[in-house]
């Protein structure tokens, strides 16, 4: 047990290295993740997600998740996995929303974490090398801002979430869909006074910024300068490749571009306010979806964690990881 949790560490910390030094089989090269989870459960599962609250359908619809989560394992077979539990909006705000006085927001994180150890334990196929994430995200909406909290604000309130991931003993975790740097900061440090590694995700507009309006630089350099650069790396999500591409060629030669070590991306080009508009799901085009995964990855090879975000399924990672395996056989 030891072993395999010195194992784990390794992994986890190797996500600081924009590449790896050697090619040690112990340390994946690439890890892929799943894809829109919550857009999958509601347009091709028909399941009403409150608040979009994916952790919901753990206790509702806990074998219809493990059907579109368990699609995902054998794709990654001969990568790096990053299996995030659906915790996504499971923090106080959420929880109040919807009512729950019959369940402890603590044993729910707890339940959602079980739900992904049980079905790996029962995976006929699986990826060799899997880490055990959950997802965090912001407390307002990931599209637009609200209302901003300062850095404390933002570290109170995303601390309990935080200290039930880490009595749930993941081996990490994934902030999504930031969209302003000081409540990125708040997450990290409180990553940090808890000692759970993570990596901070956000979003862009199809501009490549932010929904704040801040650069990718001006995003990473706060947050790290804030944090004595303790996030793990951080990743894009929840935007399509074709809106990052122009920001992406304009710092690939600067020093800090290094931290970025992925994308989870939209299947749709549409902007986030399309999007929300929308009453039906658009998946896009899977192989292109996989094309420019994998373009990313060559022309930047820091981009080593790929994965989707709405709108994408198994079909568009599986696309990927056939891209992959096409490239290394050839």
């Amino acid at each position: 047990i030891n072993l395999k949790r010195k194992i784990m560490e390794e992994i986890v910390e190797s996500l600081r290295e924009p590449t790896l030094k050697s090619k040690d089989d112990k340390i994946p090269t690439i890890f892929l993740t799943y894809g829109g989870t919550e857009t999958s459960l509601i347009f091709e599962q028909n399941i009403e997600l409150r608040e979009f609250c994916a952790w919901e359908a753990v206790l509702k619809h806990a074998d219809t998740l493990k059907e579109v989560h368990s699609k995902f394992l054998p794709i990654a077979e001969n990568y790096g996995f990053i299996m995030d539990a659906p915790t996504w909006r499971a923090s106080p705000d959420y929880y109040e929303k919807l009512e729950m006085e019959n369940e402890n927001l603590n044993q729910i994180i707890y339940q959602c974490i079980q739900h992904q150890r049980e079905m790996l334990a029962n995976a006929l196929k699986k990826p060799k090398h899997v880490l055990i994430s959950a997802e965090i995200g912001p407390r307002g909406d990931g599209y637009s801002i609200e209302s901003k909290m300062t850095i404390s604000q933002a570290e109170n309130y995303h601390s309990a979430q935080i200290m039930a991931l880490v009595a749930s003993k993941v081996d990490m975790a994934t902030a999504l869909t930031l969209n302003y740097a000081d409540e990125a900061i708040g997450i990290a440090l409180a990553a940090k006074r808890y000692h759970l590694p993570i990596i901070i995700g956000f979003t862009l507009e199809v501009d490549g910024r932010l929904p704040d309006g801040s650069t990718i630089e001006d995003f990473i350099k706060s947050v790290d300068q804030a944090t004595d650069q303790s996030p793990l790396c951080y990743i894009l999500n929840c935007c399509h490749p074709t809106h990052c591409d122009n920001a992406l060629r304009t710092y690939a030669h600067t020093p800090w571009f290094n931290r970025l070590r992925g994308i989870r991306a939209n299947a749709s080009t549409k902007s986030h306010a399309e999007l929300d508009q929308l009453d039906h799901l658009d998946s896009g085009d899977p192989y292109d979806f996989a094309s420019r995964l994998f373009a990313l990855h060559t022309t930047y090879p820091n981009f080593r964690i790929l994965g989707g975000c709405c709108g994408s399924n198994h079909i568009h990672l599986q696309a990927v990881a056939d891209r992959l395996s096409l490239s290394s056989s050839s």
